[in-house]
């Protein structure tokens, strides 16, 4: 193997990136509704909600064929809402895409905060030992972009100067 393949090899371990598709599965109920303005050319994003009010803020990535938006709300706008719907849902969803088979380099990412997916990503994970499926805490846009979360205390976190001066006034 030539030394520029064995450097680019490497350089793909560290980024910790692989070639495969990343397929995103947001709980909108559970973290939110930030969007990205766009999104990576390896990823696949199924928004899941069950807020009219919701679709305004997701207009942006409509026009994106990589974006899915899956209404819960059905016609019926008053209709009661059953607990953990969006959940069984989300992986209804992702059950269904791996039964066409898993190819080992895309990625399943659910982002929420609820821990109940954690089950059903191990039971997932056992029956298809290729399946890389993962639940992350973060809303689209820390995921796409890599930022922190506004509405937490990391926020700021690393971002103020080292200068205690400056620092003073930042803060």
């Amino acid at each position: 193997m030539s030394k520029d393949k064995k450097d680019k090899k490497k350089k793909k371990k560290k980024d910790g990136k692989k070639g495969g598709v990343c397929r995103v599965f947001v709980d909108s109920e559970n973290v939110g509704n930030l969007i990205p303005s766009t999104l990576p050319d390896n990823t696949e994003v199924w928004f899941f909600l069950s807020d009219i009010n919701v679709y305004r803020k997701v207009y942006g990535l409509l026009d994106d064929p990589r974006f899915h938006v899956v209404d819960l709300l059905e016609t019926d706008n008053e209709r009661r809402r059953e607990k953990n719907e969006m959940d069984l849902a989300i992986i209804a969803f992702i059950a269904n895409m791996i039964t066409d088979g898993v190819k080992k380099k895309d990625r399943y990412v659910i982002l929420s905060f609820d821990k109940g997916y954690d089950r059903a990503i191990h039971l997932l994970s056992e029956e298809n030992p290729r399946l890389d499926i993962s639940r992350e805490t973060m809303s689209l846009r820390q995921f796409v972009e890599d930022t922190p979360d506004p509405r937490k205390g990391d926020f700021f976190k690393g971002s103020l100067p080292r200068d205690p001066m400056l620092r003073r006034k930042a803060v």
